[in-house]
């Protein structure tokens, strides 16, 4: 194709998917610099006369056609902690590549947030900013160190189909707490007739794990700890808190995870063999 030429053309520096990327989505203003211009509008210039009567329905309808399309929104700054930061900023990760084109690469770097970890402590942000009883569902983290966004978040809530975008703007500096811009938008201002739990991930299981298990702490008072620290008079439990069948569940399969067999007196027999 014409942008494999053109890679063949740049020495291979680029693939021809990639640059075909670069132009379609404009970016760093390439279409500029190639000299593209927009298209003129033929008919802006032609005035088209409309009678009198048509003009109060048509002013109905578009007014109405606008007010159907604009969604409520908030907009909101996640401030991360210095530690925070450490626990989800972008690794570099190795991806295997095939490439007919560049035989001799056999992988490519690509930047990621840590699996597991950004989640729990983006949605618990998300709740101390909007109060809101929505369970986000994270679809895509983006890291791009050379673009315009560093890191862009897209999420949506499973019950309201409310939309979720943060982004960071520029790689932060060392030892410095991290600014993400977020604006949220959709229905979430209505009732949400399905209460949804966020599914336990990476810190929060150890979290959880540590405090029933090693601190003997029971299920339910360690949901009414969690409410004392996230909850206000008023709110609505939030969906980052796990229901009380949850925790036991874990608990279970942790206390199962650590036996020698699932058949308790095969574990004795094989303790005994121990000794």
């Amino acid at each position: 194709s014409v942008w494999n030429e053109i890679s063949e053309q740049l020495d291979n520096r680029m693939s021809g998917k990639a640059i075909h990327t670069f132009v379609f989505e404009g970016r760093y203003a390439i279409k500029e610099k190639l000299g593209f211009t927009s298209i003129p509008d033929s008919i802006s210039g032609i005035n088209i006369p409309r009678r009198v009567f048509d003009e109060p329905e048509n002013d109905i309808s578009s007014s109405g056609s606008s007010d159907q399309f604009e969604m409520p929104s908030k907009k909101f700054v996640f401030t991360f902690s210095v530690d925070e930061w450490k626990t989800i900023q972008p690794q570099e990760i190795k991806y295997k590549m095939i490439d007919k084109t560049r035989p001799m690469q056999n992988f490519r770097l690509y930047y990621v947030l840590p699996k597991s970890n950004w989640t729990p402590i983006m949605a618990e942000h998300f709740w101390e900013h909007t109060r809101l009883p929505c369970c986000l569902s994270f679809k895509r983290a983006k890291v791009t160190p050379d673009g315009c966004k560093y890191v862009v978040v897209v999420a949506r809530c499973t019950v309201c189909k409310s939309h979720f975008k943060g982004t960071i703007d520029e790689r932060p500096a060392e030892n410095s707490r991290v600014l993400m811009n977020c604006i949220y938008t959709g229905n979430y201002n209505e009732e949400h007739t399905i209460s949804r739990k966020r599914r336990m991930l990476g810190p929060t299981i150890s979290k959880y794990t540590t405090s029933i298990i090693n601190e003997g702490v029971s299920c339910e008072t360690t949901r009414e700890r969690e409410a004392a620290r996230l909850m206000k008079i008023g709110d609505c439990e939030p969906p980052i808190i796990p229901r009380g069948n949850s925790l036991r569940a874990l608990k279970a399969r942790k206390l199962a995870s650590e036996r020698r067999h699932e058949d308790t007196l095969t574990a004795l027999v094989l303790m005994q063999k121990e000794e």
